[in-house]
């Protein structure tokens, strides 16, 4: 019975990526691509279309993956006999690093807030969720080194982009989505140590980057994105 559904994968899996044939599905008027219910899989609800990526759907369903689970067999084994690259290592563990936003609070220690939104805030041991979906739609974002932590690129709406940094080192769990350079998204996230520092942006220096040991370096204001100043940004400067 298993072989016989394995036959059956492998072949629709190579009609759906070699032979160019559609998956069951229906377009709406807006040109979004949507499978029908008995395409749909537990795997489906993980991708997030947008106006960027009407079809993520039609994607999805012509990967291996979802014709796996369409057949209930097993990803690898369906990989082999297609004669295809088998997967890298499943991600998760306690080796990813977040960039963060470090700002003053009322009991006189440094708190962590989300760079983006200047709103979420990370403490250390404490576990934030947020369901990881595909093209940024949704999940708690980290990289694989702290060296890419410390470069990651943040939009220009983001609300603390030019605060003082650090980089915290993340226990990641549960459900990913691996985008370019370094950087993915989880749905768990728990915050374990402060890595490294920054003493702020310097506009022809960049960041300045020292370990939590070290001393700060002397830092008169910096300049938040609606441009309003702020003096002594991190406790001790």
């Amino acid at each position: 019975m298993h072989e016989r559904e394995n036959l059956q994968a492998a072949a629709d899996a190579w009609r759906r990526r070699k032979a160019g044939e559609m998956p069951a599905g229906t377009w709406d008027k807006w040109g979004w691509w949507a499978p029908v219910r008995d395409e749909h899989a537990p795997c489906c609800d993980w991708v997030c279309p947008n106006d960027k990526h009407p079809h993520a759907n039609l994607h999805h369903c012509r990967t291996v993956a979802h014709v796996a689970a369409l057949y209930g067999v097993d990803p690898e084994a369906l990989r082999r006999q297609l004669n295809y690259p088998t997967e890298r290592a499943h991600e998760g563990g306690d080796h990813y690093y977040k960039a963060v936003a470090v700002l003053p609070g009322d009991d006189g220690q440094e708190h962590y807030f989300s760079i983006f939104d200047g709103r979420t805030e990370y403490r250390l041991g404490e576990e934030k969720t947020e369901r990881a979906r595909q093209y940024h739609g949704g999940g708690l974002y980290c990289y694989v080194s702290p060296a890419l932590a410390k470069r990651a690129s943040v939009p220009n709406k983001s609300k603390l982009r030019e605060a003082p940094r650090a980089i915290l080192r993340c226990r990641a769990e549960g459900r990913y989505c691996r985008y370019r350079r370094g950087k993915l998204a989880f749905s768990r996230l728990t915050p374990l140590e402060v890595m490294a520092y920054s003493d702020g942006f310097s506009l022809w220096g960049g960041r300045q980057w020292r370990n939590p040991d070290d001393a700060p370096t002397q830092v008169e204001h910096w300049i938040d994105a609606a441009g309003r100043r702020h003096d002594s940004p991190i406790l001790g400067y």
